[in-house]
């Protein structure tokens, strides 16, 4: 079976519901993610149907997940349950974790928390990048298994090493705050600017907030205000909030009302309180 990657603003739709017309089922499966991501949640849902009848795990577990969720369809607990289990059946790992959710917050099942860590658990032995992500949460907070920073702090250290970008701030932030590991702020911030180099998006923000403060670093307004634009065209709502504060008080840039509009907006979209209290006390 083909596997496909591509940048997402260059996805050639015709291409792949040609190869998807044709049956090729990591086809039918980008096609549901394209529509999913576009919100054309009904095609969205019938593409992912497609392919879960012909027993393709990946599709099965997006099926699961949209009755999960009530995307592009009724919320079913009882059927995201069974393409779940449909989907484990056909080999697929991420649906093991996201069964063991249900198990832990009770969804269409006895909430049972253990039953959930251990599933997740399961997962995670395969390497699985967001089993082990969900495991090192349960252990941080004690869900399903005693409390154990130093576990999450290990499980962190397991993913960066397995090559997964996203775990560089979460490190990061085991030393800034001590969890897990002695408090070291000239370490995190090593951790930051290393991730921020290596795809680490979330990075940005952490950057910005140390450099604005001088943690770890020398104060430097400028640094930060980059961190924070580069935050903010990463979409983290975070540093577009800070970011229009900057335009507003013309920290290191010109007072610019439009543009602190602007980010302010962006963030409301991303449902950030701070910016929706703030729009709703610039209207009054």
């Amino acid at each position: 079976m083909m596997c496909y990657y591509y940048p997402m603003d260059t996805f050639d739709l015709d291409f792949f519901i040609n190869q998807a017309k044709n049956g090729d089922l990591s086809a039918i499966y980008e096609v549901s993610s394209y529509y999913q991501k576009e919100n054309k949640y009904d095609l969205a849902f019938q593409y992912a149907y497609q392919g879960a009848c012909r027993y393709y795990g990946p599709c099965e577990r997006k099926l699961a997940y949209f009755y999960e969720k009530g995307i592009g369809t009724e919320k079913n607990y009882d059927m995201a349950i069974h393409y779940y289990n449909q989907a484990i059946s056909h080999g697929d790992i991420p649906s093991i974790t996201n069964l063991g959710i249900m198990y832990i917050r009770g969804l269409g099942l006895s909430k049972d928390e253990q039953k959930g860590f251990e599933l997740i658990k399961q997962a995670a032995e395969k390497d699985n990048f967001n089993a082990l992500l969900t495991l090192a949460r349960l252990y941080h907070q004690g869900i399903g298994v005693e409390k154990d920073d130093s576990k999450y702090y290990e499980i962190l250290t397991k993913l960066k090493d397995l090559g997964d970008r996203s775990s560089y701030h979460l490190i990061a932030l085991c030393f800034y705050n001590g969890i897990g590991v002695a408090k070291d702020i000239n370490k995190a911030f090593e951790l930051m600017l290393s991730g921020a180099n290596d795809g680490d998006d979330e990075c940005f923000y952490y950057l910005g907030t140390m450099f604005s403060k001088g943690e770890g670093c020398e104060k430097d307004p400028t640094r930060a205000l980059y961190f924070y634009q580069q935050g903010a065209k990463s979409e983290d709502p975070r540093a577009m909030y800070n970011l229009a504060l900057y335009y507003e008080n013309g920290i290191y840039v010109p007072k610019n009302e439009e543009l602190m509009l602007y980010w302010l907006n962006q963030a409301k979209k991303l449902d950030f309180q701070l910016a929706k209290e703030k729009l709703n006390e610039l209207e009054k």
